[in-house]
């Protein structure tokens, strides 16, 4: 009789594990979903944004160089009027070209049939609230171990090293650019200055230039993404040189027995934790404006 009964509790046991498995890989497939979802809706906002500014510059060009022309031939200017028109017709042109492009293209997903659909914002906003409101569920019902949980973490901190190094490196290609035109912008300064001042189209070119290595300048002090991309490549160095000692028992992890695997990754998550919670204290320090941001850490040079 007890033999039926610990053969009932095993049969039980396998049954609620094999629904937990099931529950997981389905709230694996949902979080899956979100994340296109998520993609396909950055995808139509950069649509949207490209849409507004092509929307807006195009007409301001066109108004600004018809203005431009007519004020240049009432002063006996004609000759001029050639540089200004070569200055808003690329843009005129450039905006009308997009505006063409996004009534051309759409956002599509393949169906159940291979038929390519139409994605559109607002249903793929509703599914999405639809799919999170489905996660936050099944999330609340499934329970998993604590050791299930810490190697689920252990797991998915891949995606926390490659999320900062691809900030690291998105932040190192601005700065690098803002400098490249503040070098080449100075530049230009130097050598239109040395010309002859006494034209009228130099002086605009200078106050042009000026301003933009000043916009730049500017940009590149106050969003400091020089020092984004150093502290976040080296949160990810520091977050991938913890994975690789907990999965090579090196280092912090060279004391742990092979039967101590939970104990391991607690000690892991504890230290990973701690350096992501640093990197989000850099990150408020590196938000703050520079006059309450007296203690920010600067990069080596």
């Amino acid at each position: 009789m007890a033999d039926s009964a610990d053969g009932n509790s095993t049969q039980v046991t396998l049954s609620v594990n094999g629904e937990n498995l099931r529950a997981r890989e389905f709230i694996h497939g949902i979080r899956r979903n979100i994340q296109e979802k998520r993609r396909l809706l950055r995808i139509l906002k950069i649509r949207s944004i490209l849409g507004v500014t092509a929307g807006t510059i195009g007409p301001l060009s066109l108004l600004s160089g018809i203005a431009t022309s007519v004020e240049l031939n009432r002063r006996g200017l004609g000759s001029v009027a050639g540089t200004a028109t070569a200055i808003w017709l690329p843009l005129l042109l450039s905006s009308i070209a997009v505006l063409i492009w996004l009534a051309l293209s759409d956002v599509t997903v393949p169906s159940v049939n291979n038929i390519e659909l139409i994605v559109k914002r607002e249903d793929l906003e509703q599914e999405l609230a639809t799919l999170l409101d489905q996660l936050h569920f099944l999330s609340a019902r499934t329970h998993s171990s604590v050791t299930g949980q810490r190697a689920l973490y252990r797991e998915n901190i891949h995606e926390v090293i490659d999320e900062y190094a691809a900030l690291s490196r998105r932040y190192r290609r601005r700065h690098n650019g803002l400098h490249a035109l503040i070098t080449i912008g100075s530049a230009s300064i130097a050598a239109v200055a040395a010309l002859d001042p006494g034209l009228n189209w130099q002086k605009k070119v200078i106050i042009g230039i000026s301003f933009v290595v000043t916009c730049a300048s500017g940009f590149s002090g106050y969003y400091k993404f020089r020092e984004r991309s150093y502290f976040l490549q080296q949160s990810a160095d520091a977050i991938e040189e913890e994975l690789n000692a907990a999965l090579l028992g090196v280092g912090e992890y060279s004391d742990f027995s092979p039967h101590q695997h939970e104990e391991l990754l607690a000690r892991f998550a504890q230290r990973v934790e701690s350096l992501r919670n640093e990197q989000r204290r850099r990150q408020q320090q590196l938000d703050q404006p520079a006059e309450q941001s007296t203690s920010t850490p600067q990069p080596p040079q």
